[in-house]
């Protein structure tokens, strides 16, 4: 069975998507948690307190994820991220988490990492940029690293991420020559990760309801993966683009970034006359009346459920993190129903129609 590798902030929406997946979600999915700081965090302490936190009140300690704390450095200095990592050590426990390192990690950084790499016991994730992979000296480089932080090949998640995609004929292509490398050893799994949600900055208030579809691009680029390599496992960045998240504090006009099928469907309605977010229930209404709304209808996903109960004014409109917390739970659901009937089509079950 093909894993998903959900590369998802780590924030409070993100979080209680994964809460609510379904058994059938959980089952396949392997999250790696970006961790960034929050407007007015000023210690690593109290971040990792909160965040380790939510992990434990949403229950997700038993699911199988990696964390990426690297972002952390440029918010409190180098140590930051393996202070991240031993403290979410002592907060979840051995045996709780994947540390990430990243190709462009120095001998230093490394040997920090070293330390928690070992009590974890989990082995380690290793992101690989695809514009850097085709200047690796393979297998030189990467068994190097893996000396720096005493793991082997073999209990090593490896993402080879394409970031964000416009052309995944192109990006396939350029595919071709680091994954003959990678083939070539024993790695405990092996991901390509590409995604192509807008950036943040496309993002501007509508002066009316507005739906916008794009082509899902990492869709089309997983079509042709899975031809080339099919031992390789899917990554994308959820309903995010893979740059860092926007500043906090943002109160956007009522939206669901909503996918479907081979496209993002894009709802924008703009704030009622008061200012406020109202205009939520009627951008669920058109949303259940549009083609994207899926055949299984408010059970397809705990967000599809909130939705529909939005629809019907029997819940409160919400806000930001709400919407986005739907958004990511029908995503998640679409992701993983998609590579489960994938597989059932390798196996020669025929899929409904």
């Amino acid at each position: 069975m093909t894993v998903y590798v959900a590369i998802l902030k780590g924030r409070q929406p993100y979080l209680q998507a994964l809460a609510e997946a379904s058994d059938q979600v959980k089952s396949i999915i392997r999250p790696l948690i970006e961790v960034f700081p929050r407007r007015g965090d000023t210690e690593v302490k109290r971040l990792i307190t909160r965040l380790a936190g939510q992990i434990k009140a949403q229950t997700l300690a038993d699911v199988d994820m990696c964390f990426d704390t690297q972002p952390l450095a440029s918010y409190f200095g180098p140590s930051g991220r393996s202070e991240a990592l031993r403290r979410l050590t002592d907060e979840l426990g051995v045996h709780a988490f994947r540390p990430v390192v990243h190709l462009g990690d120095t001998g230093e950084d490394l040997e920090e990492l070293r330390e928690v790499i070992a009590d974890q016991q989990m082995g380690l994730c290793l992101r690989i940029p695809l514009s850097f992979a085709h200047n690796l000296d393979y297998p030189r480089d990467l068994f190097d690293l893996l000396g720096l932080v005493g793991e082997s090949p073999e209990r090593t998640d490896v993402i080879l991420e394409c970031g964000h995609c416009e052309a995944p004929a192109e990006t396939h292509r350029q595919l071709t020559q680091p994954m003959r490398r990678l083939l070539e050893y024993e790695w405990h799994t092996l991901t390509i990760a590409a995604g192509s949600f807008p950036s943040p900055k496309d993002f501007k208030p509508p002066p009316e309801p507005c739906i916008t579809r794009l082509p899902r691009a990492e869709s089309e680029l997983w079509c042709r993966v899975s031809t080339a390599w099919r031992t390789v496992d899917y990554g994308d960045y959820g309903i995010d683009h893979a740059s860092a998240p926007p500043a906090d504090g943002e109160q956007p006009a009522p939206n669901l970034r909503y996918a479907s099928g081979q496209q993002w469907c894009l709802y924008y309605w703009p704030k009622d006359s008061r200012g406020r977010h109202s205009t939520f229930y009627p951008l669920c209404r058109a949303l259940m009346r549009s083609p994207e709304w899926p055949r299984s209808g408010p059970a397809f996903s705990w967000g599809d459920e909130q939705i529909a109960a939005a629809a019907q004014e029997e819940r409160g409109p919400g806000g930001g993190a709400q919407w986005k917390a739907f958004a990511l739970s029908h995503y998640l659901a679409l992701v993983t129903s998609t590579l489960q009937q994938d597989a059932r089509e390798e196996d020669g079950y025929v899929s409904m129609p």
